[in-house]
């Protein structure tokens, strides 16, 4: 008897606020029972910062009962750790400009 396994279901990618940010289907892929397959799915966007929930629902056949699984992970996004970090030296660079001419001023 041959029998297989054709998960559907979607992934979903929330922000910390419940909002969906990357949606993507399952589908196409057949797995034998008793055996496991990994489903890798890629969210590519640079300017991703902060916790965010991965959602998986899954059924074993189209129409047969849902089954729901997530998982929180943190991302930090290179180009938005640059902007702050650009941003905190120009903030250092001011801060050690201004003092001295502050100490000047009241030395006066």
């Amino acid at each position: 008897q041959g029998t297989y396994l054709k998960p559907t279901g979607t992934i979903m990618v929330k922000n910390i606020f419940g909002k969906v940010i990357s949606k993507q289907n399952i589908e196409g892929y057949y797995v034998l029972p008793e055996t496991k397959r990994v489903i890798k799915k890629e969210l590519n966007n640079p300017y991703l910062v902060g916790l965010y929930k991965a959602e998986l629902t899954i059924a074993n056949y189209p129409g047969d009962p849902v089954v729901t699984k997530s998982t929180y992970f943190v991302k930090f996004s290179s180009t938005i750790l640059a902007i702050i970090g650009l941003l905190a030296l120009i903030i250092f660079i001011t801060i050690t400009f201004i003092r001295p001419r502050l100490k000047k001023r009241k030395n006066k």
